[in-house]
């Protein structure tokens, strides 16, 4: 029997084993994962992200907010300004596969 998992915005997923599940956890909605699509083709600062995006500014900058206390974004400030970027992970990105006893990818 599939377990509920808590995610973003108090809703919850029913496969706690799917890695697209738990992502989507960490993630939570479309405009985030918009953004972290941006940051990995090279997006860095507030205006890339909202003019690849068309998010409106007070959601691009809550869902920035979220993703860096996620751990999924940087925030690094310069002289000149401030630099949004992916956080490094040891794995690094890797695309989309099936994962046993996945059934939510195919």
């Amino acid at each position: 029997m599939a377990r509920t998992v808590p995610r973003a915005e108090g809703m919850s997923w029913t496969d706690p084993a799917c890695p697209v599940a738990r992502t989507l956890d960490l993630v939570g909605d479309r405009w985030s994962l918009l953004i972290i699509r941006d940051a990995m083709d090279g997006a860095r600062v507030f205006t890339d992200f909202q003019q690849n995006t068309g998010i409106a500014r007070n959601i691009l900058t809550d869902r920035l907010r979220r993703l860096i206390e996620r751990g999924i974004l940087e925030r690094q400030t310069g002289p000149d300004r401030t630099v949004t970027e992916l956080r490094p992970h040891r794995c690094g990105p890797r695309p989309l596969r099936r994962h046993r006893g996945c059934a939510s990818v195919g």
